[in-house]
């Protein structure tokens, strides 16, 4: 079924993305002196922290339109990039904890960066379940009242003290080798591509099955 949704042009992209992500993660030489092959969940972890983030701004604005308007479309979205959220959110927390046990020797730490991204999620599980049940204006009007969560997870660090490091990666500049950033960067390019072909199935296939 999802391979007969698949255009010529999803196909070959498909495959470049995949092949250019196996290589990247597998047969290119990222070896750290310190963290060893762990150091690839590096270019897994950090790609769908950066997603996750995303997906919070497009639920904001999703909830801000859909108190404005009432339309089918903007709902169902909402509840799609939700599902996406609560999936990417989940997988950056667990690539960071086993990470996290390299590092720190630990997989749990009381960590703010952790436990925010785990409130939040936890929090789109909520909304999502005011979507189930109707509360539309509800639900939109609670997401964006949690939305602070976005600007407790960018400053946490510098505002507590925490194991988690600094962002490595801001407008700014790089604190990253050359090397790794542009591995992180096909990395992320890849993932959306994935994730926006996933809300075009699950989207279509919901808007066929009404």
């Amino acid at each position: 079924m999802i391979l007969s949704e698949l255009s010529v042009l999803d196909s070959y992209m498909w495959l470049f993305f995949f092949f250019m992500f196996v290589y990247l993660q597998y047969i290119l030489d990222v070896n750290n002196m310190f963290q060893g092959n762990y150091m690839r969940l590096l270019f897994v972890h950090v790609p769908l922290v950066w997603l996750s983030l995303l997906f919070y701004l497009l639920l904001l604005a999703g909830s801000f339109f859909m108190i404005i308007y009432s339309y089918y479309l903007l709902y169902l979205i909402n509840i799609v990039l939700s599902l996406l959220y609560v999936i990417v959110t989940f997988v950056s927390i667990l690539t960071g904890s086993i990470w996290g046990y390299v590092a720190w020797g630990s997989y749990f730490e009381m960590d703010l960066r952790l436990i925010t991204m785990m409130v939040m999620n936890i929090s789109v599980l909520l909304y999502l379940f005011l979507l189930y049940l109707g509360q539309i204006r509800l639900g939109g009007y609670y997401m964006i009242f949690i939305g602070i969560n976005l600007i407790v997870i960018k400053y946490c660090m510098y505002w507590f003290s925490s194991i988690h490091q600094f962002s490595s990666v801001n407008i700014v500049g790089s604190s990253v080798y050359y090397s790794y950033l542009y591995v992180l960067f096909i990395s992320f390019i890849y993932f959306i591509w994935c994730l926006v072909w996933l809300f075009r199935l699950i989207v279509k296939e919901v808007m066929v099955g009404s």
